[in-house]
């Protein structure tokens, strides 16, 4: 599972008490005990003296990628009613960023946030998303309102808002029984719902020899001359401070001026007078009350360990973490009736009535003055402490989290329809284009329609009235940009094509799921450029670095261009991403990263059951008898397919003597050297009469061969990420089909086609030709098994399944993410003159993916002042060399500020100087 933890508990200022070491030591807890979960730790900008800590604290037990930071303009702290509309845009912008962490569970460490600081936590405000769940301490406030809430109805607002939060929470992770009674008693939730997972000590707890002189240093710089019962805890009203103070002045004079009671915890000025003015007229002497700050956990242990004992009064306590800290140091621990400590101290003769002093006085007499009893609570605290570790809190919470993991999706079947479409615009090149992107999306669309109400999108002046029969509506570019905002959905289908220009800015402007049928786009860049070389240079520059940009200029006529995908823009603009194999995934992942597909989609290739075509008269058509043997390679002839090698191979094989055998390559011969070079290979061999190149024919033509062929040979190198449909067009007709391991291909069933390694060898083609040719047999059990994949992998009504949950898929990323947030953001009101700062946080929060690291290098001094100094030209030689030679994985980019503009600018014409690059008019 794919776990976050909002760690802000351990942030805000409650991590100056119970609830931040709770936080910290859960999550480090969790982390410890991992066993193949994926954790995330976010943290909040909105206290960046905390980050640097926390970060320190996982040293060891999370990669430091694992522990991200969300922002948010502030101030946002809801005790100031001026920070509404910021806090309501924070808890959106949290919300959303956390969604795009793609979890499937978030758990929040502290809900109970935000009133007197920054810290920011909601549920559900934003989209339906993943499952979230709640550490639960207590409901004090809800439980005993009219001293905590009827006071003050502002933070009655708040806190009530935050319990309405706490009630959409998938589960509640309680620190104790008594706190997940609260829960269904109070809540109305069901006790599936809330499991205790209890709590532990981090380590720092434990029994702890001094030597005397130590011991009575530290007591002394305490101002402890006495024994002393212990108190550690904040000064809230139901901790109970006061009743305690009673109760110890109660005890008879022989013990109560010969022991002291030491309270620590975060005391204001005016906290110190109220206990101290209270002490006082309880009648107790001055030095009796010990009010001590809070201590760091080793002076805390020592304190522990050298106490008398420790006293926990609270009549109301979602834990009691101290209690169980002061038996980890073996003090006899004695406290409260009430709520969870019960059960945290596990000795009934060990507690009081909290609202009753006396009962509480003759407690702590008993305490004093029981040598044996208070021997035998020691011996009890050593095995009741050891009921609560972090350990046993992490196994419960995982446990609990599993619980909540959805089910798998059942296979490739057809989801039932909704009650009413959807409304799609599907933008692609459609028939009669001559282009496979536009036959592949007419054997797409009439299943597509079970799913969706579709309009066609396209740029052509011509669009076949054949598509689904005529009856999608058929829209023009222009009219499309007045309309988009009617869709519910948008695909497009891009190929490395001019007939695909259009869509580039239609996706930046109308985002959408991108069907991505090649990786590589430079064509269509370059194309999209024309001949601005300048366009050409930034585009270069943009996705893939300025030494890209500069390889590309050195080589003079642009050879470098076709080597870089060039797709980024595309990549970035598009909320969903599907392609036809693993191989496009692999791509994006070397180019941009690990994981930069991780949300892609793999849609097989959409092809429609071939017709039972008659072989008979097909070969009759093309003027073949009963044993000639056809032999085929369909597509546009081109290095990349390798038909310089099948060529050969036939010429060097036996098969090319067999009477009536004939090798046709059905497609347009290469227009320049390549396509030249075959020809006269071909009439060298004097095989004019078995060997032809088609050129280029009619879908009409190209089907005749599919079904008239024996044996098919598609062959791949220097793939640009591409599917071959031609491959799939033989198997699809049983055509018993050789092809080698190469990108997309070696993916193929190797049941279902003759499988050579990619970079084969001439002798394995022979062989597969010679094997096939002789062996009927062999080729029809190729040819049925290669019909079935097709039925069961690519027909258009399985395909249309997958196509509607990957684009279903990729909104509800999107609505949870930026996409989403922007829409959200329209809906409430925005904070006067907060536009920027919004903005800033959104790019922060939100980079674009894929992308590759940037390395910033500041240059403001050189790109200011014309310095001719040593140590200028040192930077300038170390920082072409990064330019040109950048980090594996980084593009180097140099920035400058300046004192009349705010932030940063990419310094483009300082590093075309640098480089002595051609003006490129970038700024």
């Amino acid at each position: 599972m794919r776990i976050v933890l909002d760690l802000q508990g351990a942030q805000s200022a409650s991590r100056l008490r119970g609830i931040g070491r709770y936080s910290l030591s859960f999550a480090q807890a969790l982390a410890r005990n991992n066993a193949g979960h994926d954790i995330i730790i976010a943290l909040s900008a909105l206290f960046p003296e905390t980050i640097q800590p926390i970060r320190r604290a996982f040293d060891n037990l999370l990669p430091a990628g694992n522990i991200v930071v969300w922002d948010a303009p502030g101030p946002v702290a809801a005790i100031d009613p001026s920070n509404a509309e910021r806090r309501d845009l924070a808890e959106l912008v949290r919300e959303a960023f956390l969604a795009s962490l793609n979890p499937d569970i978030v758990h929040v460490t502290s809900l109970f946030e935000g009133y007197i600081d920054d810290a920011v936590t909601s549920i559900a405000r934003h989209g339906a998303g993943c499952p979230v769940s709640v550490t639960l301490y207590d409901l004090i406030p809800l439980l005993n309102a009219d001293r905590f809430l009827d006071p003050d109805p502002r933070y009655a607002e708040y806190y009530r808002q935050k319990i309405g939060y706490l009630k959409k929470a998938s589960l509640l992770l309680a620190i104790s029984r008594s706190a997940a009674s609260e829960a269904v008693d109070h809540l109305g939730r069901d006790e599936a719902q809330v499991i205790p997972v209890g709590t532990g000590s981090d380590g720092h707890f434990r029994k702890t020899e001094l030597r005397p002189v130590e011991r009575d240093a530290v007591l002394a710089s305490m101002g402890l001359y006495h024994p002393f019962f212990l108190y550690v805890s904040a000064p809230a009203v139901h901790k109970n401070h006061k009743r305690l103070i009673e109760a110890f002045a109660r005890l008879p004079a022989s013990v109560r001026d010969t022991h002291q009671l030491a309270f620590i915890g975060h005391f204001s000025i005016f906290d110190r007078q109220d206990f101290e003015t209270h002490a006082a007229r309880s009648g107790l002497r001055p030095g009796s009350l010990v009010l001590l700050d809070s201590v760091s956990d080793s002076d805390l242990n020592t304190l522990y360990n050298l106490s008398q004992g420790f006293i926990m009064p609270s009549w109301h306590e979602g834990f009691g973490l101290p209690a169980v800290e002061a038996m980890l140091c073996g003090r006899a621990t004695i406290g409260s009736r009430a709520s969870s400590l019960p059960e945290v101290i596990g000795r009934d003769d060990a507690l009081f009535d909290p609202f009753d002093v006396d009962d509480m006085c003759r407690v702590i007499h008993r305490l004093a003055t029981d040598d044996e009893w208070r021997r035998d609570l020691e011996a009890h605290a050593s095995v009741q402490s050891r009921l609560f570790t972090w350990d046993n809190v992490a196994r419960k919470t995982f446990q609990a989290f599993e619980s909540l993991r959805p089910a798998s999706r059942p296979g490739v079947a057809p989801d039932p329809l909704p009650q009413r479409k959807r409304r799609l615009a599907f933008v692609s090149p459609l028939p009669p284009e001559r282009s496979g992107i536009s036959d592949y999306s007419a054997d797409l669309l009439p299943a597509l329609a079970r799913h969706y109400d579709i309009d066609l999108i396209s740029s052509q002046a011509l669009v076949g009235a054949e598509i689904a029969g005529g009856a999608m509506p058929v829209r023009s570019v222009d009219w499309f940009h007045d309309h988009a905002g009617e869709f519910d959905r948008i695909v497009y289908q891009f190929g490395n094509s001019p007939l695909h220009a259009h869509m580039v800015d239609l996706l930046e402007q109308f985002p959408g799921v991108v069907v991505l049928h090649d990786f590589y786009l430079s064509s269509l860049q370059a194309y999209r450029a024309g001949h601005d070389q300048r366009k050409l240079f930034d585009a270069l520059r943009r996705d893939h670095g300025i030494a890209v940009a500069c390889d590309w200029i050195a080589g003079g006529d642009g050879a470098a261009f076709g080597k870089y995908p060039l797709n980024l823009q595309i990549l970035q603009d598009a909320l969903g991403i599907i392609v036809h194999s693993e191989h496009s995934k692999a791509l994006a992942d070397h180019w941009y990263g690990p994981s930069s597909s991780a949300d892609w989609r793999v849609i097989p290739h959409v092809r429609t059951p071939a017709a039972d075509v008659s072989r008979e008269q097909a070969r009759t058509q093309l003027g073949l008898g009963e044993d000639d043997l056809l032999v085929c390679s369909f597509g546009f002839l081109d290095p990349t397919k390798l038909n310089h090698r099948l060529l050969e191979a036939w010429l060097d094989s036996p098969v090319a003597s067999r009477p009536g055998a004939r090798l046709v390559f059905v497609g347009e011969n290469h227009g320049a050297a390549y396509g030249r070079a075959l020809l006269d290979r071909i009439a060298q061999a004097g095989a004019r009469e078995a060997v032809q190149i088609t050129g280029w024919g009619d879908r009409a033509r190209f089907q005749t061969y599919l079904a008239a062929a024996d044996i098919a040979v598609q062959l791949r190198a220097n793939t640009r990420g591409e599917t071959s449909g031609s491959v799939l067009d033989c198997m699809n007709h049983g055509v018993p089909t050789i092809v080698n391991a190469h990108g997309t291909m070696g993916e193929l069933d190797r049941s279902a086609v003759w499988m050579l390694q990619d970079e084969f060898d001439q002798a394995d083609l022979l062989d597969a030709l010679n094997t096939l040719a002789k062996d009927a047999d062999r080729r029809r059990d190729l040819g049925d098994r290669a019909r079935s994949v097709i039925r069961e992998r690519h027909t258009p009504a399985i395909c249309a399944a997958l196509y509607e949950r990957a684009i279903e898929d990729a909104y509800g990323r999107a609505d949870r993410g930026l996409y989403g947030l922007i829409r959200s953001l329209k809906t409430i009101p925005m904070p006067s003159g907060e536009g920027p700062r919004v903005a800033t946080s959104l790019a922060r929060n939100f980079p674009a993916h894929p992308r590759r690291p940037q390395l910033l290098v500041d240059v403001s001094t050189l790109v200011q002042k014309d310095l001719r100094t040593g140590i200028e030209r040192v930077v300038r030689a170390v920082l072409r060399e990064w330019l040109i030679n950048p980090p594996s994985g980084w593009q180097v980019e140099p920035v400058y500020a300046t004192a009349t503009m705010p932030g940063y600018r990419y310094a483009r014409q300082f590093a075309r100087r640098l480089l002595d690059l051609p003006d490129s008019g970038a700024e």
